[in-house]
């Protein structure tokens, strides 16, 4: 049970004589009879004189998250919460057993009670305390309650597309009490793994209850155990659902129980009752002000959980298991795992209000809230990416594989085949192995297979931290930043390998698209390591199987013919002091730095004709009145608009994780994290290095601010840590928090040296006894 719920936060209860299955099917039958009751008896039953709830008598279901809203429907039933007396109740009997609403509904909770003292019983032991510490607090008229669910279903096609814009069915939340039992009829709940990013789905089993932490049993072991994030989904299908919450006795004090305080990890919560804590949270919830604020989180780990970015475990694929890169996602190689489905504005958190308008750009667009997810796996050959984009048009315009865009993009007039990767909706992977800044992959494509692929030696446009040499940003001066558009270069001649398979079987980049009038699927196959010359020496992991690696000769000319994979051999496409092998996931490197971005344009820009490319005039004031309209909609916009070039183009781009306020995606410092894990199921494990990556990314954006500031500055670097938490120097805008900077330095101890008086020098940062080299983020140490 322990290592269940540690893990992933849920466990199914089996074998429970109490509620066997054919009780379960009569427990459905008399929720099916009570929510087909006439509207007129259910607004006779709903709350506050009654237990019914439901949009359909004007009651909706509480917000558990603020702002959202549920379609779910419910009939509740508590011995406590509820009066029988004074109250309107439905005069229905099962026709069934022959029970009545109260008599039906206190037997289930009878039965749930024998099931719940057993698990209250087990809880206790599996934390090694005495098998009645929580049972005691259990028996005798709990707080309990439950609840028989009803998700109506879709009952047009355009009820069904609705459906993937409305919030929820019922809206992310944890639930208040100490263990809740839950059985679903069909398919809809999702679970958030304990430190995870990604929502699993629950599955459907007819015997059995999935048994989930509430907040009462995290507030009693001090947070050892944690309370499961957990939603419903809106589905086109009808769904019903059997809840039992389980609580304590009204008088019952829930605190932190002294076997799980200590001086490293003191009492994190505040002593309530049962009955207040119910009480409190039900009133924030009443005021839509979202479910209780919880006082689990020390400082540090308030700053950690709010600011560490998205993070993704990639399974390894099982022994014989193989996946056919078709455009389909129908093999078990991506049914077993979970979506990272989370995708925002990449600049984040520049304006107020910025999620939500995030969700409306995609609505407007796509027709769904959340338009994007993606998956993936690994074996020692390859990296495999899978994703589902919605989209009410397709823009894709470009047929064949690009290895490389003109730099001199900004001079052109008219848009041609170079170009047009500019103007199609994309997909697009970023992945920085090294986690350095330096050599990372960009990978575009499109609904129509058509790929772009650039290995950058360094961040386009000066986004990410580097050292020595030039110190970039895009912090503009003038329109100009301090490494413009010929400065960055790409890595050298490399593309990833296009070979058919006839030509190169197994080992080359492989990717494939399918369309249908609501979405479009990819699949993509990389390979992990690059072809290499005959005198570089392989390094693969002991006991491996093996496996056909690709060969190629390092060529001196610009545009030559050589072919990459994710890791590079050759030293002009990768750290010098860094051997690519080292980094192979298979060689126990366990996290990559990745983001997953999805571009998308206005409905007007589909319909562009090749003549109006020949008018980028026309095009810029198209694009410049969708901002307008953006600024009149919510006082800002999240477009994207290059007006220098000179083919404008202007978009809205929503990636797995935002650039915590910078507008273009080339800032490696902030990008997620790929987690590379062999064990099936295993859990995410937060980097150890992301705090002082996030510290040293927040002081180089703000050292390179305070240089070019006139005020402040004026060419020269500062080891003031004061002057660089000036908010004019920190600023959101250039992704400096200023706020989240303070709370970082007050666990880390820093000291800057200025290496030089003018700006020919990056600026240097020490860290003592933690590390004398970075290839971690940041600027260099």
């Amino acid at each position: 049970m322990r290592a269940a719920l540690t893990t992933h936060g849920y466990f199914y209860s089996s074998n429970v004589d109490c509620l066997p299955q054919t009780y379960i099917e009569n427990v459905y039958s008399y929720a099916q009879q009570l929510h087909a009751l006439p509207t007129e008896q259910k607004r006779h039953c709903a709350r506050p004189k009654g237990t019914y709830s439901g949009s359909d008598v004007g009651v909706d279901e509480l917000a558990y998250e603020a702002g959202s809203t549920a379609s779910v429907r419910a009939w509740d039933y508590s011995r406590t919460r509820f009066p029988t007396s004074g109250h309107n109740y439905p005069d229905v009997t099962c026709s069934v057993t022959g029970q009545g609403f109260f008599e039906f509904l206190d037997d289930l909770y009878e039965r749930q009670d024998i099931l719940g003292k057993a698990l209250m019983t087990g809880f206790a032991e599996m934390l090694d305390l005495p098998p009645e510490t929580f049972a005691q607090c259990f028996e005798g008229h709990d707080m309990g309650t439950i609840r028989l669910l009803r998700y109506p279903p879709a009952e047009t096609p355009e009820e069904a597309a609705r459906r993937q814009v409305a919030s929820y069915g019922i809206s992310p939340h944890t639930d208040f009490e100490a263990f809740t039992l839950m059985h679903q009829s069909a398919a809809g709940l999702q679970f958030l793994k304990p430190g995870g990013r990604a929502w699993l789905d629950a599955p459907v089993k007819k015997e059995e209850f999935v048994v989930i932490v509430g907040d009462v049993l995290e507030r009693f072991t001090n947070g050892v155990l944690r309370a499961t994030p957990h939603r419903v989904l809106q589905t086109e299908w009808e769904r019903f659902s059997i809840i039992r919450f389980n609580a304590m006795r009204p008088e019952t004090l829930i605190q932190p129980l002294p076997e799980f305080i200590s001086k490293s990890r003191p009492a994190r919560y505040t002593p309530v009752t049962m009955q207040k804590h119910m009480d409190t949270t039900l009133t924030r919830l009443e005021r839509g002000l979202g479910a209780w604020e919880k006082e689990l989180e020390t400082p540090v780990e308030r700053l950690i959980n709010y600011h560490y970015p998205s993070q993704y475990v990639v399974q390894r694929l099982r022994k014989g298991q193989d996946i056919n890169i078709d455009g389909h996602l129908e093999e078990d190689a991506w049914s077993e795992v979970p979506w990272l489905d989370d995708f925002l504005d990449l600049a984040g958190p520049r304006f107020d209000g910025w999620k939500e308008a995030s969700r409306d750009y995609a609505r407007r667009f796509t027709g769904s809230s959340n338009p994007t997810r993606v998956k993936l796996r690994w074996d020692d050959a390859f990296l495999y990416v899978a994703a589902e984009l919605r989209s009410r048009q397709e823009q894709a315009s470009v047929n064949i594989h690009l290895d490389r865009l003109p730099q001199a993009v900004w001079g052109r007039t008219v848009v041609n085949e170079a170009l047009r990767p500019y103007f199609d909706d994309d997909f697009e992977v970023f992945i920085d192995e090294s986690q350095s800044n330096y050599f990372y992959v960009e990978f575009e494509l499109n609904a129509r297979n058509a790929s772009y692929t650039t290995l950058w030696s360094q961040p386009q446009a000066g986004l990410g931290s580097v050292a020595p040499g030039v110190c970039c940003n895009t912090t503009w001066n003038g329109g100009k930043g301090l490494c413009d558009h010929g400065v960055e270069r790409e890595g050298g001649s490399w593309t990833l390998e296009m070979f058919a398979e006839s030509l190169r079987p197994g080992t080359g980049m492989i990717s494939a698209t399918s369309n249908t009038t609501e979405m479009w699927v990819l699949e993509i196959r990389f390979p992990i390591l690059s072809r290499r010359s005959s005198q570089e020496a392989v390094l693969l992991p002991e006991n491996s199987p093996t496996v056909e690696l690709c060969h190629c000769s390092v060529s001196a000319q610009p545009h030559g013919d050589q072919h990459g994979g994710l890791l590079n051999s050759p030293v002009s496409q990768r750290l010098p002091h860094v051997q690519a092998e080292k980094l192979h996931p298979a060689n126990g490197q366990r996290f990559w730095w990745a983001t997953f971005a999805n571009a998308l344009h206005a409905p007007w820009w589909s319909k562009l004709t090749a003549a109006d490319t020949k008018h980028p005039e026309l095009i810029k004031q198209r694009c410049q009145e969708e901002i307008r309209g953006d600024k009149q909609r919510y006082g800002f916009s999240q477009f994207l608009l290059d007006a220098n070039n000179a083919a404008p183009t202007c978009y809205y781009e929503a990636a797995s994780q935002n650039l915590g306020g910078h507008q273009y995606m080339h800032n490696p410092d902030v990008f997620g994290y790929l987690q590379f894990e062999s064990t099936p199921d295993a859990a995410s494990c937060r980097n150890v290095f992301w705090l002082s990556r996030f510290l040293l990314a927040q002081l180089y954006q703000a050292e390179v601010q305070y240089l070019m500031n006139r005020n402040f500055g004026n060419g020269t670097y500062t080891s003031n840590l004061v002057q660089l938490l000036n908010p004019s120097v920190c600023d959101i805008s250039n992704a400096c928090n200023a706020t989240a900077l303070q709370q970082a330095l007050d666990y880390v101890n820093v000291a800057i040296h200025v290496d030089g008086a003018r700006s020919g020098k990056c600026v240097r940062y020490a860290i003592p006894a933690v590390q004398t080299s970075n290839w971690t983020g940041g600027a260099l140490l």
